[in-house]
């Protein structure tokens, strides 16, 4: 899927294309969101997720991989094999 096409479903359906096909690259908690940062085939997402109510707070597409920089710096790596 292409960032246009992810971008013009609705919030719900996006939440669900990043369930199903996206890969989960850092989670967080902010105060009460839970922040999930995925990334897709051309594409990253970051979704802010009220724990309390349950509703999608925030959803933002970027394809810059620079935004996702200040998740992973401090990701443990030490478990991760190349073939």
């Amino acid at each position: 899927m292409k960032l246009y096409e992810f971008n013009r479903l609705d919030k719900d359906r996006q939440a669900q294309t990043l369930k199903d096909y996206g890969v989960l690259i850092e989670e967080r908690l902010e105060k009460e969101d839970q922040v999930l940062v995925y990334q897709m085939q051309s594409f990253y997402a970051e979704v802010y997720y009220h724990k309390g109510y349950k509703i999608i707070k925030k959803l933002r597409s970027f394809t810059n991989a620079d935004n996702v920089f200040p998740y992973v710096k401090n990701a443990d790596l030490s478990n991760f094999k190349l073939n």
